[in-house]
């Protein structure tokens, strides 16, 4: 009975992260890219020698930065995807 529990519980997991996935990709390149975008700002802003630098410096910063955030967000979401077929593999 237990077991069952856990089993649902982790497909429901699977699942939900699935839609999140679906809505990721639902977003226009606007939306994806403000959000990306945001997250890289907000982590920026927390680093003293890029605050130092010129407008022009932090955009270009920001930039490169963001395709590196949009590489760690698909390859963590995808790593969470297969820890759950995995874990759900196990018990089922």
């Amino acid at each position: 009975m237990k077991k069952n529990i856990v089993r649902v519980f982790l497909i429901i997991l699977l699942f939900a992260t699935f839609s999140i996935i679906f809505g990721f990709s639902s977003q226009d390149n606007e939306q994806s890219g403000g959000l990306s975008q945001g997250i890289t700002k907000t982590i920026t802003n927390q680093i003293k020698s890029i605050q130092e630098k010129s407008e022009q410096e932090k955009s270009k910063i920001v930039d490169r930065i963001e395709s590196i955030i949009r590489k760690i967000a698909h390859f963590s979401i995808y790593t969470v995807v297969r820890n759950f077929i995995n874990v759900t593999y196990v018990y089922i």
